[in-house]
């Protein structure tokens, strides 16, 4: 004999409320439950409770909870929006740079890449440390080389 319980949207809300914030007064309860995330959540809820909608219903209890979202920063980041990145009509007006990190030879463990977004033409150099000094002496060899450019593009270390 199968036994099926039906509950209602309030009391659903009870057990993720329960499960998400914690339940009981004591500073101990409140401490070591209080406002899990959307998965743990989930794992706490799936441990005794089943109902088909429960990872939605979750969801969007704890997207909705005001304190996870006033403190929690995943919930605050919104994704710029992407724009593209116009090619220049002359060589060496727009570089992307970038630094990368390789095994140890001779004292050199970095590699600094220079690319030209027009022609493609790259330049790279081996460096020993990454500092802007070290950096900023192989950029100005390229503006001695081919002139200022226009625009620099890099990621900043991201």
């Amino acid at each position: 004999m199968q036994v099926k319980v039906v509950w209602s949207k309030e009391e659903v809300n009870s057990v993720i409320r329960d499960a998400h914030e914690g339940s009981g007064n004591s500073i101990e309860c409140k401490s070591l439950q209080s406002h899990h995330g959307i998965q743990a959540t989930i794992r706490i809820v799936c441990e005794r409770f089943y109902w088909r909608s429960i990872e939605a219903d979750i969801n969007d209890y704890v997207k909705s909870c005001d304190r996870c979202q006033r403190v929690n920063p995943t919930f605050s980041k919104e994704a710029p929006n992407l724009h593209p990145v116009a090619v220049p009509s002359d060589v060496m007006r727009q570089i992307g740079i970038d630094i990368s990190c390789l095994p140890e030879s001779n004292k050199l463990k970095y590699v600094v890449v220079a690319i030209d977004y027009f022609s493609k033409w790259s330049e790279a150099r081996a460096l020993e440390d990454k500092t802007a000094v070290s950096v900023g002496r192989f950029i100005y060899e390229l503006i001695c080389r081919f002139g200022c450019f226009s625009t620099q593009i890099n990621d900043q270390g991201r």
